[in-house]
């Protein structure tokens, strides 16, 4: 495996260095390395033995523009668990991006981007790239784009899953026939922006995804506001889902009718050297008591996960994690930073601070013994900065459980009641 990177690696820098050479400017790399450890005790039992692993993802990218009329962009990826063996090859380098943009479309301020791109709007908390994975998230399909001083929208068309099969050749015994409907797994969508008006910036946003496999259509609507003058800073949002799915086969299958929704708002004030913040998400879930054909759980599947409803991660998928009751954080929290360790990075800034919040969490809805209490998270996290792109990041989570989470949690008639904690060393570094 290494040396096929290697290789390949190889290959892009000789083959760009030419072209540059024959065509001139335009060219420029990047790259990233991005290593965690963990230690994993969040399952609320001390009788057991923690998970310890670390996770690695190394990349480089190339990146040409051609007379501000295109642009190409790959990059590669390698990503692992860390720990197979010293020959193991576990052939997981990926297509992390592989692109072509028409910039200045038909002379206007659009553009046109098709191939395998990264997206993230906004907080990312409705679509992001989840840059705490190992693997991240990218998108295949095509995207336009508009961008004016004040205002930009994108329309993007991403397909998810494809079923259909590639006709190498055109013949006639090819195509089924009769032929039943294609399936499909696919993402269509806009996301606009109006800002910065003095602080202000103001989203709108809408997807529908359309999954033939799981008889699913649901659409999801909201906005985000963003709002920060001079020390003091706001960021509200809001989501609607709604649509239908079957579940369930033969006699059994079901059409649930889905309404769900997601607010959020976080309000944060700086004075030097401390940072201020405070803010509650709330996420819907479902009654256990609601009728078979409804679901009111809010759905965060394209979401950013790991930078919203604690550290932790019990929460990461609102479904399974919260057994579709949702979600409510109720959190607060402080950072000390402007230390000075070591040799500075660049300017007057301190390149060491710490960041310590609470998080107590309920269940949007109650469960069937009527309890609300998901429990208590508290987060700890040190940053030391070489420079913006290079930090490194230590720290971790305590979580009390609840009435609710010592149910979900239980083994057979065992309730594990003990905190559950987690620990993390990270390095970051790009190029």
């Amino acid at each position: 495996m290494l040396k096929k990177i290697t290789y390949i690696i190889a290959v892009i820098l000789l083959t760009s260095s030419i072209q540059a050479e024959d065509i001139g400017n335009g060219w420029s790399i990047n790259g990233m390395a991005h290593i965690i450890g963990q230690l994993d005790g969040k399952d609320f039992s001390n009788e057991t033995h923690p998970f310890n692993y670390a996770t690695s993802k190394i990349r480089i990218g190339l990146e040409k523009t051609l007379d501000d009329l295109a642009i190409f962009r790959v990059d590669l990826q390698d990503s692992r668990i860390m720990g197979t063996g010293f020959f193991a090859d576990q052939n997981n380098t990926d297509l992390l991006q592989g692109y072509v943009e028409f910039p200045g479309l038909l002379g206007a301020p659009l553009s046109l981007q098709a191939g395998r791109f990264q997206m993230q709007y906004g907080t990312e908390r409705i679509i992001g790239r989840s840059l705490w994975h190992y693997q991240e998230r990218a998108f295949d399909g095509a995207r336009l784009k508009y961008k004016s001083e004040k205002f930009k929208i994108d329309y993007f068309h991403i397909l998810h899953t494809n079923s259909s099969d590639y006709l190498l050749k055109v013949m006639p015994s090819n195509y089924p026939y009769p032929s039943d409907p294609i399936e499909g797994y696919a993402m269509y969508g806009f996301w606009m922006n109006t800002g910065p008006y003095d602080g202000h910036s103001f989203d709108l946003f809408g997807y529908l995804e359309d999954d033939d496999f799981t008889s699913l259509s649901r659409y999801t609507t909201g906005f985000n506001y963003n709002m920060k003058t001079g020390k003091f800073g706001l960021i509200a949002e809001g989501a609607f889902q709604g649509g239908t799915q079957t579940v369930g086969s033969g006699e059994s299958k079901i059409e649930k009718s889905i309404s769900a929704y997601m607010a959020s708002v976080k309000a944060s004030y700086k004075f030097d050297p401390v940072g201020l913040l405070a803010g509650a998400d709330i996420i819907s879930g479902t009654p256990t008591d609601a009728p078979q054909d409804e679901f009111n759980t809010y759905n965060n599947y394209p979401a950013s996960k790991h930078k919203f409803l604690g550290l932790m991660d019990y929460f990461l998928v609102t479904t399974k994690g919260t057994n579709n009751l949702g979600v409510n954080d109720f959190y607060a929290g402080a950072t000390i930073g402007n230390f000075v360790l070591g040799k500075q990075a660049s300017g007057d800034e301190g390149n060491l601070n710490a960041t310590l919040t609470y998080h107590f969490f309920m269940s949007n809805q109650p469960d069937v013994n009527d309890n609300s209490d998901f429990g208590s998270e508290i987060d700890l996290v040190l940053k030391y900065s070489l420079t913006k792109k290079i930090f490194f990041q230590a720290g971790g989570g305590v979580f009390l459980p609840g009435e609710v989470m010592k149910n979900y949690y239980k083994v057979g008639n065992t309730i594990r009641e003990d905190p559950g904690f987690w620990l993390f060393t990270m390095i970051m570094f790009q190029i």
